[in-house]
């Protein structure tokens, strides 16, 4: 095997390619360096005049400043949307659901967002699969720009080829049982602006613990600059390691690998028939390591595959576009121009609720000039309640920011249109409320805190039904579970209701309420710091036979003689950690693992699972598959 790896050589202004070559038995390396692009390198398959020109997506019919990016949008760019290797297309607003990520086109790219503080394939990014004529070779190339000061964190997802007679192998968990029928070769990038291929094939190409994908490195890139990527993929005899991934970028090779095993021994079946569009940060939607504190982007266009050949007759585009991105609109937003104010925001932030949704523009208020945001300029940041100085955030019901409604319409005809039902209140202050909430229907809001401290929640209900039922969920992480609405006699007889909720960090957050059983109404929510003589929801409980756990090293746990482990250190200042048993493969832990004498409790959706939303000394593992063996860790 050989892996080529170009760097810019700055002394002498031009590129170095750098052969390395791997040899067995004893796998010594050999570094050659050449100047330039390679010469004479042999040609690895069919000419251009065998290329089948199967997909080529570009935007230049969505012109003009950047809007929504919607999944009517998309499916009319693309095509068919797939959901096979994400389980779902995300993303892309549609009716009944909206993300958190705000992506969007206009001028003719497509910019995909990253909002900060968070990760993974629900909150960042797009996710969908293109299908297209099963092949057993194929190229796939599009141009790329990462925003300007963009934060590589420990990196994120990249579209890429793939293919398989069934779901798509691309997750640490999921390949287990469909790796050895398909194989997925995204790209991501890494830290400090590396590219690599991020591979899934059946038969692993070098060691590696766990279960993930494994990285190849092709290239180095800077922020704010196009550049050109092409992903060739020639598939292998069934059973031989004779396949071929060839990356290049503005024209140049960096990655050559010619064997790679796409396919076992009698899996003929599987073929290059899938181009997966991911992006997205992450890695796990909990791992910090994967965050970034900043709004960011990604730039996207010209999107190509061809089959049946290796170097299809395509131009690369020069570094500038024809179609350069616009500069954002120079409107401030209600959460941009608040970072300046200090106290001022506490009056900020009603201004700008005031005039949320309407049509706006500068304003005048006791001499100083107030930054209102129209629906046309507000993009990704609309409406953020913003915490005063006091630290307490004040939200108005009928203020979400995303929300999914089981009825068409709106059956209060107030406010808003759409499909979630908000009337006029009767409660003390009037305003808005929301009523007729149902069974699956959710309502999420963005807030932005000041300071890093434990929270109460308060909720101002009402309800003439002793059957209302929710969760509430901060950036994807349950904080409430099956909370009872209380009977009020009348759906306008109000009460409010008070949560403790557990820390929050400084800055933007996602704060999302699950509706399992209706019908109730909501006027307003409140988050205000809690005292430091608040008490906790649970009281501690006595020792017993709890699991001690010492030190910071990875730990299993049998959780058949019991499911609480007792810790060296309060929670609140520590990072928990928990993996799937590595001694005990026959099941997987999924369940909860919650605080019993402090707050917070995590759900454990995946192999791997970090938080630092938990205080207490005490914690107990509730498992909802039956598996009663668990691993993991505090530092």
């Amino acid at each position: 095997m050989f892996i080529i790896n170009r760097k810019e050589n700055t002394d002498k202004g031009h590129l170095t390619s750098v052969i390395t070559f791997l040899t067995a038995p004893c796998r010594q390396v050999l570094t050659i360096a050449a100047l330039s692009v390679l010469i004479g390198m042999p040609s690895v398959a069919h000419s251009a005049d065998s290329c089948q020109l199967v997909r080529d997506i570009n935007f230049n019919n969505r012109s003009g400043s950047f809007k929504s990016y919607t999944q009517a949008m998309a499916t009319a760019d693309f095509g068919t949307l797939e959901k096979n290797a994400a389980g779902d297309v995300r993303g892309l607003d549609r009716p009944g659901t909206t993300w958190r990520a705000r992506n969007a086109v206009g001028n003719g790219v497509l910019r995909t967002n990253y909002p900060a503080n968070i990760a993974g394939g629900t909150n960042s990014g797009i996710l969908f699969d293109q299908k297209f004529a099963a092949a057993d070779e194929a190229v796939m190339q599009y141009r790329i720009k990462f925003g300007e000061n963009f934060e590589w964190a420990a990196g994120g997802k990249l579209p890429g080829l793939a293919g398989g007679t069934g779901r798509i192998p691309v997750g640490c968990t999921q390949n287990l049982n469909t790796i050895e029928n398909g194989f997925s070769a995204r790209l991501m990038w890494r830290k400090r602006g590396d590219l690599v291929v991020y591979t899934y094939f059946p038969n692993r190409l070098e060691p590696r613990q766990g279960n993930c994908g494994i990285d190849y490195k092709f290239a180095e890139v800077e922020d704010n600059r196009w550049y050109t990527i092409r992903q060739y993929i020639k598939l292998n005899t069934p059973g031989q390691k004779n396949g071929v991934l060839r990356m290049e970028i503005d024209g140049e090779v960096g990655l050559d690998m010619r064997d790679v095993e796409y396919r076992i021994s009698g899996k003929s079946s599987v073929k290059i028939n899938d181009f997966i569009f991911h992006t997205y940060r992450g890695g796990g939607a909990n791992d910090t390591r994967f965050h970034s504190p900043n709004n960011e982007y990604i730039y996207m266009d010209d999107f190509k595959v061809w089959t049946g050949c290796s170097n299809p007759d395509a131009d690369i585009p020069d570094e500038t576009p024809d179609n350069p991105i616009p500069a954002e609109p120079e409107t401030f937003s209600c959460f941009a121009a608040a970072k300046g104010l200090d106290d001022a925001k506490d009056n900020f932030a009603s201004q700008c609720s005031t005039f949320a949704r309407k049509d706006c523009d500068q304003l005048s208020a006791n001499g100083q000039q107030w930054w209102v945001c129209s629906s046309q300029t507000i993009d990704d940041e609309f409406d953020l309640p913003i915490a005063n100085s006091a630290g307490v955030v004040d939200i108005e019901a009928e203020q979400y920011a995303r929300a999914i409604d089981s009825t068409a319409g709106n059956k209060g005809n107030a406010y808003r249109t759409g499909n979630v039902d908000i009337q006029a209140t009767e409660d003390s202050g009037g305003g808005f409320n929301i009523g007729w909430m149902a069974a699956g229907e959710t309502l999420s809001y963005d807030l932005l805190l000041t300071k890093a401290r434990d929270y109460v929640l308060e909720l101002r209900t009402a309800s003439a039904r002793d059957s209302g039922l929710i969760s509430v969920l901060v950036d994807g992480e349950t904080r409430l579970s099956n909370e009872t609405i209380d009977y009020t006699g009348d759906f306008q007889a109000y009460k409010t209701l008070t949560f403790n909720i557990g820390e929050l960090s400084a800055g933007r957050h996602d704060l999302t309420i699950e509706i399992h059983n209706g019908p109730f109404n909501l006027n307003w929510l409140r988050l205000t710091p809690a005292t430091d003589e608040a008490p906790s929801d649970q009281p501690p409980e006595e020792s017993g036979n709890c699991h001690q756990y010492t030190g910071s090293e990875r730990t299993e746990l049998d959780l058949r003689s019991t499911t609480c482990v007792d810790l060296p250190a309060n929670l609140a200042d520590k990072t928990l950690q928990v993996w799937d048993s590595d001694t005990h493969k026959q099941c997987n832990f999924r369940g909860a693992v919650e605080s019993l004498n402090g707050n917070g409790m995590h759900q454990i959706d995946s192999n791997y699972e970090s938080t630092t939303g938990l205080s207490g000394t005490r914690i107990n593992f509730n498992a909802s598959n039956g598996c009663e063996f668990v691993k993991m860790r505090l530092f």
